[in-house]
Parts: structure tokens; sequence; C-alpha cells
């Protein structure tokens, strides 16, 4: 447009302006300089003409190669170059990464040279445009200071995560580099390996780990599961942001693991990341295996012995029948009962989530009971209360003891006048050299003896009415025998029929015989005894 400068506004006249419309260049967007002639700006950018303004510099560049550089100082305290326009950018993560360091002007060297500490003052920062540069604003996280700036000689890569806004707009970046003015050094600014990604918005992943799974016991792994609502890659890390991948599936399986632990899984598409989703797996310590507090009355016991197994350990005790598998037959720290047989159970200790292993062994070693029998001898098992005292045999094996009553003294001795009519209990006890005692009882019947006794104090052979006489299933029947003869005593009917001999041998003395007489039919029947010279025939009578 013209100046009105004479005021009429007639005369003015309309300059024609043209505006070229600019194409924005595609994303992703890379430069690495290595195309450009030393000290030129690069295509499509534009920059300050002074000499020492950004341009492109040869060994200025990350591997001493071509890069874009800006010597600050007192006579050149500020420096830009602008970018071209970029986009459109993708409405998910942006990212702008660059290699960048700041050495001294003097001694420069690429590699080395001595790198230059900032003062408070300095800063090297990146502007955005979504005006096509009309107004600019500070990229966050891009201003390196004193306090942001790596200092070293060597090339440090700087990484931001370009604000939301730029989502769907063509971008323009520039950059701006300030010396201090003062107590700072001369110094160049190298930049190099510009890569800018724009990514859509991929929705954090699903964690659909089975919750069992995601509670496990010490020294075990498990396995994780996650759904992807896109279709890229799902990445699994250690770490929420960065790091090195661990593998890649809709599944992961942890190493063993010790302590809780979180795991992250994103989607990935190209270079593009969704937000990561943490997943955590507690690991819960298992229980230490439980230990035997005390065996009771001991760990060696003999058959039939109450047995008390007291343990000790965190959560619930729990008891099996094998080292491994199964089911517990009983829960509880203390566990009692009769020991049958030498076994073995194997313990736990459940923390309700976690059972130690391996299973604790108790063993109870079960002797067994020695086999004991008591047989009373013939002549001990029907005695006259004016018998003498005899010693007790018959019990196996030898060497126990005698009980029942005051009748038994001595341990070994039957009185038969303490003892009183009727059948009296026996009991013989034999304990072995394993300390496990058994009995056995027999019985032996004491009578009054009249006749016999007569008998016996005459020293004259004697055949005794049955008793008791009539009789249903059983008889007695009292003999004695002055001196030793062969002696045979018959059952006849009353016509004088053998139906059986009811006792043959050798005897002297006196003896209580007993006769079965269940399979009898009723009626009369005639007993003789016969001793050498000697014969008697007496009557008994059966009824049913």
């Amino acid at each position: 447009m013209t100046s009105p400068a004479d005021g009429d506004p007639s005369n003015n006249a309309m300059a024609a302006v043209n505006r070229t419309v600019i194409a924005p260049l595609p994303l992703p967007y890379t430069e690495g300089f290595g195309s450009y002639a030393d000290g030129s700006v690069p295509t499509g950018w534009s920059a300050d003409m002074g000499l020492y303004d950004f341009k492109a510099r040869a060994n200025h560049g990350a591997t001493a190669d071509m890069g874009f550089a800006a010597n600050l100082y007192s006579g050149n305290s500020t420096s830009f170059a602008i970018m071209p326009k970029i986009g459109p950018f993708l409405s998910g993560t942006s990212t702008f990464s660059f290699d960048y360091r700041i050495v001294d002007y003097t001694g420069y060297a690429n590699p080395g040279g001595t790198a230059t500490v900032l003062t408070t003052t300095d800063s090297i920062y990146l502007e955005y445009s979504l005006d096509c540069g009309v107004t600019f604003t500070k990229v966050p996280g891009s201003v390196i200071t004193s306090t942001t700036h790596t200092t070293s000689n060597l090339f440090v890569n700087k990484s931001i995560t370009l604000p939301a806004a730029v989502a769907g707009q063509e971008v323009v970046f520039r950059w701006i580099g300030k010396w201090a003015g003062s107590g700072t050094s001369d110094y160049w600014v190298d930049i190099d390996n510009i890569n800018i990604t724009s990514c859509p918005s991929i929705s954090a992943p699903n964690n659909t780990t089975p919750p069992a799974s995601l509670t496990i016991c010490s020294g075990n792994t498990t396995t994780l599961t996650a759904s992807a609502l896109g279709s890229g890659t799902l990445t699994w890390y250690n770490v929420p942001s960065g790091g090195t991948p661990l593998g890649t599936g809709s599944t992961f399986t942890t190493p063993v693991l010790t302590t809780t632990t979180t795991y992250y899984v994103a989607e990935e598409v190209g270079s593009c990341s969704s937000p990561r989703t943490a997943i955590t797996v507690n690991v819960v310590p298992t229980p230490a295996a439980p230990t035997v507090v005390s065996y009771m009355p001991n760990d060696t016991v003999c058959a039939g012995t109450i047995v008390t197994i007291t343990m000790s350990g965190t959560g619930t005790i729990k008891w099996y029948d094998s080292p491994t598998g199964g089911t517990p037959f009983f829960t509880g720290a203390v566990i009692s009962g009769p020991a049958i047989e030498t076994d073995s159970a194997y313990v736990t200790a459940d923390n309700g989530t976690c059972e130690s292993s391996p299973r604790t062994k108790v063993k109870i070693v079960v002797n067994p009971l020695p086999n004991v029998t008591y047989t009373v001898p013939a002549s001990q098992d029907t005695v006259c209360t004016t018998d003498a005292p005899f010693t007790l045999t018959g019990g196996s094996p030898s060497g126990g003891t005698y009980s029942g009553g005051s009748y038994i003294t001595g341990g070994n001795t039957f009185n038969p006048a303490l003892a009183g009519t009727g059948s009296k209990m026996v009991i013989y006890t034999y304990t072995d050299a394993n300390g496990c005692t058994n009995k056995d009882t027999a019985y032996i019947v004491v009578k009054i003896c009249t006749e016999v006794q007569t008998a016996m104090a005459s020293n004259i052979y004697y055949l005794g009415q049955s008793y008791p006489n009539p009789t249903t299933n059983t008889a007695n029947i009292d003999i004695y025998v002055p001196k030793t003869e062969r002696v045979v005593i018959t059952l006849m009917n009353v016509e004088g029929k053998v139906i059986r001999t009811l006792f043959e041998d050798n005897l002297t003395g006196h003896r209580t015989l007993q006769i079965d007489t269940s399979d009898l039919p009723a009626g009369m029947y005639l007993y003789r005894m016969q001793a050498g010279n000697y014969t008697d025939l007496k009557r008994m009578s059966v009824v049913k």
C-alpha cells in the first residue's frame, strides 16, 4: 500500500502482494545435515546471516561430519534458525529428539575440545508456531540451561515430548541460542540428528491376567496376559518408560520372582507406542518348613500307644500321607492318636497363599506287641480249696508275671484257700526287650473237694460223682490215683456199650476232668474208671 502523504485518499493506490503457500514436510522428519555445504543454511530453513550464526558446518556433527552449529559469544550473543513447516501432526504422542553438545571455542575439536559450563543465563531452546511463524511458544522441556545441560565434550541426546497443542497442526519450529553476556566463555553449540515423529493415539492395552496369576509364591514364575485394542504389537517392559523390551506378544512369562515386581505392556505400531499398562505381580514369601517341637511320649513306641506330635510353623499346619500331591488328612499344630505301625507323615506350613516345600517328614517307629498266650495246664485248671499254694505255669513267652487278685502272690503263686470257690481269673503279662507289654487271660476253677480230699488223705483210688448232675453241656469228674497207673475212663450207655473214651493216660494224684456233653442226647449214661486192679462205675444224667 502507498503512503497517503498528501492526505488525499482518492489518489491512493494498492500494491499487489503475492504470498506463496509452502506445503509442509511430511512426518516423520529427519535431518542429519550431511548433504549441505559448509556454511550453508539447509533447504527450507532460514537463519541469521552472520558469520557465526546457525549454519551447516563441517566437523560439527555427531560423527565429526557435517552438523548444525552456531558460535555464541559477546559479538554474537543471540542466534536463531527457523525450520521448515512440518505436519500435520497426529493425535497421539509426538516427539522431537536431537543430539547436541556445547564446547569452548578455544581449542575446538570434534571429537574432543573443552566442555562448556553454562551460567544460569545461558540458554538454548526450541519454540513452535501454529500460525506459520507469526507467533512462537517455547516447547516445554526443550530449554538447555546450566541446570538441564549435560556438560560434556561428547554429543548427548535430548528427546522432548511435544505439547498436545500440535495435534492436527502444521508446525514451524525455531531454534534460539542466547549467550550470557558475561562470565561465560566463547562457545560453539553443535546440533545433529534431528528426528521428529508423530504417532496416532493408541489406547493402552487391557490387562487380562487371571487374578490367580497376579499373586504367586516366592521362587516361582507366572504368565501375564494382555490384549491390544488395535492391530499393533504388544511389547513388554520392566520400566514405565524407555528401557529394553523383554518380549512381545499377548503373553509374557516372568523369570523366577522373589519380590513383588511390576511389569509394563504397550501396544506398538512401528515407532509409535501406547501408554504402558502396569501389571504388578504380588510375590508372597513362602513359609519356612515346619519343625517338630515334641513327640509324646517318644518317637519310638509300642503298638497301640497314644502318641501326640506337636509342630511349630507359620499359618496353618497341614498333614499329608505322601511327600508330594494328595490332600491333607489333618490340619493343626498338634495331632494325637494310637500308633498302629511304623509310618511317616509329611507336614507343611500354609500362610493362606503359599505352602512350604519340601514337606517335613515326621516318622514314628512302632514296635509290635509281643505275642503272649496263657494256657492253664490240666493239672491246674481245677483245684480244691484245700490244695496247697502252687506255682502258676503255662504263660508264653516265659519270664512274665501272673496277676488277677489277692489269691496270686509273688507274681506266680496261686493260693486256692485265698481264692475261694468259683472260676478265678488269672492274667499273664509279658514285657519284651523293646519295653512293649501284652497279656493273656485264663481261668482256674476252685471247688470244695470233701470226698476226694478224704481219698487223698487215705491214699486210695477215687472216682467222683460228675457235677453238675444232671448236666447239659459240660460235666466235671474228680479222680485220684495214689500211684502212677495207666488210667482209662470210658463213657457208656445204660446197656454197657462204650460210647467214647473220656481219658487215657498215665496219672498220679488228683485230676479234675472236664467232659463235653453237648453232643450227647438226653438220657442216663455210665462212666467207668480202670486203673491197675481198680475199677469203679458211676452214673451221669444229661438233660437238654
